[in-house]
């Protein structure tokens, strides 16, 4: 974790609560190693840097489409999974289809797993990325539903 300084805050609420997170492009997973095996929250975006707020403290603003959310409670066994083509939660492949750059990281450090689950799950409900199952099966049942009314 000593080895990141956050550089993007994602905005997460309407009332302007963020996130802060690390953002590390997709093709530099294979740089993840021993330091990285914390429990986080991770995010595969596509990432576009729009302009310089300040420029002495290079305060950037970004396109952010977030494309996957998941939480893990060891980072570099996660994306070594992602990036697997044989298993069966690889989500890297479906990420990039939709156009994602990035994973924004945001380790939690000593957060119990159900708090994490239970944070993941808001943010998915917040975001509604297309590469959750979790999503598309609820987003799916609520087209039935309406189809049947």
């Amino acid at each position: 974790m000593e080895k990141y300084q956050t550089d993007l805050n994602l905005v997460i609420s309407s009332q302007g609560d963020t996130l802060p997170c690390i953002t590390l492009p997709l093709d530099d997973l294979a740089s993840l190693d021993e330091r990285d095996e914390w429990p986080a929250i991770y995010i595969f975006a596509s990432v576009k840097q729009l302009g310089v707020i300040e420029e002495i403290q290079k305060h950037y603003t970004y396109d952010v489409s977030v494309v996957y959310i998941g939480q893990t409670d060891n980072l570099r066994r996660r994306m070594q999974q992602h990036s697997g083509q044989e298993h069966d939660g690889a989500k890297l492949p479906c990420a990039r289809k939709h156009g994602a750059t990035h994973v924004l990281v945001h380790f939690v450090d000593g957060v119990h797993e159900d708090r994490r689950i239970a944070f993941e799950q808001e943010l998915i409900k917040r975001f509604a990325p297309v590469c959750n199952e979790q999503y598309a099966a609820n987003a799916l049942s609520a087209w039935l539903s309406a189809l049947r009314k």
